[in-house]
């Protein structure tokens, strides 16, 4: 969410990662229909567990050959999750 305000609202002139910021901007301009959204980590599990691989890992850039078998378990069960909102949604309309 911090990241999301800086590059909406806040003034980065003076900012450590101003520099950044602002080629963020630049770029969003170009891309008129592009928009960020912030979503709870919550919400979006698999993400946060590779975030944390990653912080964990101390290396710049983390890959694998195959999925984690924790992942593979987590993705299907947001997937479930997923559809099962998706299913209640569709007996509304």
């Amino acid at each position: 969410m911090i990241a999301k305000d800086l590059i909406d609202n806040a003034n980065c002139e003076f900012h450590s990662l101003g520099t950044l910021i602002s080629k963020c901007r630049t770029l969003l301009g170009q891309v008129p229909e592009l928009q960020f959204n912030h979503i709870f980590r919550e919400a979006n599990a698999v993400a946060d567990y590779l975030a944390k691989i990653g912080a964990k890992s101390g290396y710049p850039f983390v890959g694998h050959y195959q999925c984690p078998t924790e992942l593979s378990i987590l993705y299907s069960k947001c997937l479930r999750i997923f559809l099962k909102a998706l299913n209640k949604l569709a007996m509304c309309l």
